[in-house]
């Protein structure tokens, strides 16, 4: 991983931010909390929906590289 940062990718940790998508109260947090709070698992479609807002935010980066419990099947 420290390999891939020298070449400027940044680190995405799902769980984080969906954490903080639902600490911010923001409409896509709260459907993250609609299915957490029902113990179901969050469709891939939300969160790919959560990582395009992330990805295109507008910061300047556009390397990525997910690390963690994304996606959680594969179909």
């Amino acid at each position: 991983m420290d390999s891939l940062a020298r070449e400027g990718y940044v680190q995405i940790n799902v769980n984080e931010l969906i954490s903080l998508e639902n600490e911010r109260r923001t409409a896509l947090g709260k459907e993250f909390l609609q299915y957490l709070s029902g113990g179901k698992v969050i469709p891939a479609e939300i969160t790919v929906k959560l990582l395009k807002k992330v990805m295109y935010s507008g910061n300047g980066q556009d390397k990525y590289t997910l690390t963690s419990d994304f996606p959680t099947n594969i179909d």
